[in-house]
């Protein structure tokens, strides 16, 4: 029972702490998943975010079906799921009331310029500490430089960059 209870707190924390979108929870839910619960090695954590970054949907609510699945099963997954998404939701719904009400005061605008430069050194953590454990060689490189490419200039979805490497991986990848 305590893992219920451990999988809708780690959830409940990212949920309400993320700032700035998915992408930007991702080094919560690596803190909650692998260094405070250990549900993964730091090892395996690219292969979750890779594998939940395959899946259509946001990066939030992704994490949390597979890393809650990992921890506790079905039921796991489901309390993840509901940690993640209602206060959210619930939040969302009030802060819109008062930025609408507020959107032109120079305090709120000051609030979203610097709330900013936090999100973005999340990202850039997640991505560090995702990266440092990357075996570095010549496909590492290619797959990265033409993901860099096709992203920059929106040749295409990002999830056929998922599948692609994915079967590139399959294929050529050992």
């Amino acid at each position: 029972m305590k893992i219920y209870w451990d999988i809708f707190i780690a959830f409940l924390k990212t949920g309400l702490l993320t700032f700035g979108g998915g992408p930007a929870g991702i080094a919560l839910v690596q803190n909650e998943a692998v260094t405070r619960y250990g549900w993964f090695s730091i090892e395996e954590w690219p292969n979750v975010v890779a594998m939940a970054n395959a899946l259509p949907g946001p990066i939030a609510t992704k994490l949390a079906a597979v890393v809650g699945y990992q921890a506790g099963g079905v039921i796991g997954a489901v309390l993840a799921l509901i940690a993640t998404v209602a206060p959210t939701a619930i939040a969302v719904v009030g802060l819109l009331s008062i930025y609408n009400r507020f959107k032109d005061a120079d305090w709120m605008k000051g609030m979203m310029r610097g709330v900013g430069p936090v999100v973005v050194m999340m990202v850039l953590y997640s991505a560090y500490t995702m990266g440092i454990k990357l075996k570095i060689d010549v496909w590492t490189i290619g797959i990265a430089l033409v993901s860099g490419v096709v992203m920059y200039f929106k040749l295409f979805d990002s999830v056929f960059l998922i599948f692609a490497s994915l079967i590139i991986g399959a294929l050529f990848i050992r």
